[in-house]
């Protein structure tokens, strides 16, 4: 049971991360003249794209990384080696540790969080 315990990030360190990452993609869009034109979603998409060979949705971790890193998101570099397996364990999909980082649901997470409680929210009619 102890090695359960080692693997879970709480709500707020997740959070902290999709803010960091936010962030730094604004900081990223109101610098970059080239991507202005561009949703930061659809960027990300496209950059995550390059490595996803077979349009499954799915890279390895180390693409994602590299993505991260690349673009200069947030200071990955301050998180230990643990840290970035745990958050990255939240969007492993399958068996195959090595290509099933799921790039979208990851972007979901980034940009709709609020999608995840959709049924706790009651429309009004009209």
């Amino acid at each position: 049971m102890g090695s359960v315990a080692s693997h879970c990030v709480s709500i707020a360190s997740a959070s902290r991360v999709r803010e960091g990452i936010l962030v730094a993609l604004g900081r990223h869009f109101s610098g970059d003249q080239d991507v202005s034109s561009q949703s930061a979603r659809s960027w990300l998409t496209t950059c995550f794209e390059r490595y996803d060979e077979n349009s499954a949705g799915f890279v390895s971790s180390d693409a994602m990384l590299n993505v991260v890193a690349e673009l200069s998101l947030f200071r990955i570099q301050d998180w230990s080696a643990d840290e970035v397996s745990t958050f990255c364990s939240f969007f492993f999909r399958g068996e195959d540790v090595e290509r099933n980082f799921d790039y979208r649901l990851f972007l979901d997470y980034l940009f709709f969080p609020v999608s995840q409680h959709a049924p706790r929210i009651k429309l009004k009619k009209q």
